[in-house]
């Protein structure tokens, strides 16, 4: 029976993006694997969470191969910490540095981007206080004087009737 190298740590080594594979760096051998399925929590929601060069991942393999297999997880060390600990945050720090975090202690959901945030929907609620800039929308909506879509078309409503169209 060959049990040896079933499952094994390694490094990712390259990432192949469009078939979401990746080849693993194994330093006790000195070698590097064949690419490797990247494996997800689940396909209904279609994941997209590709590792990073030289993350640690756990490997499964079909012994003695070291083509036939998957990697099964990318777990953190103590190069590679986590970027939150806190146990009632779940968050995704991206490489460019924004952060979209969840804390279901404080019901605090926020999204701190480096670049531009766009939404797209068939219509968007806000309902609660809307702050701008640390002040309440209606203190902004009041010093604006005359309203201005972005075609420089008069916005109709009344200050505070929540109407903008």
């Amino acid at each position: 029976m060959i049990t040896n190298n079933i499952i094994r740590v390694g490094e990712i080594y390259d990432v192949n993006p469009k078939k979401y594979t990746a080849r693993v760096y194994f330093a006790d051998s000195d070698s590097v694997s064949g690419e490797l399925p990247i494996g997800v929590i689940g396909t209904r929601n279609r994941q997209y969470d590709l590792p990073n060069k030289n993350d640690q991942c756990w490997c499964a393999f079909i012994a003695p191969s070291l083509s036939d297999g998957v990697i099964f997880a990318i777990t953190y060390n103590d190069v590679d910490l986590p970027p939150c600990g806190d146990e009632n945050v779940k968050s995704t720090t991206y490489p460019d540095g924004t952060v979209v975090s969840y804390d279901s202690k404080e019901h605090k959901l926020i999204i701190d981007c480096a670049g531009e945030v766009t939404i797209n929907a068939e219509v968007i609620n806000l309902n609660g206080k809307l702050i701008i800039n640390n002040k309440p929308w209606l203190e902004h909506q009041h010093k604006a004087g005359k309203l201005l879509d972005g075609d420089s078309k008069p916005v109709s409503g009344m200050s505070g009737d929540g109407v903008v169209g």
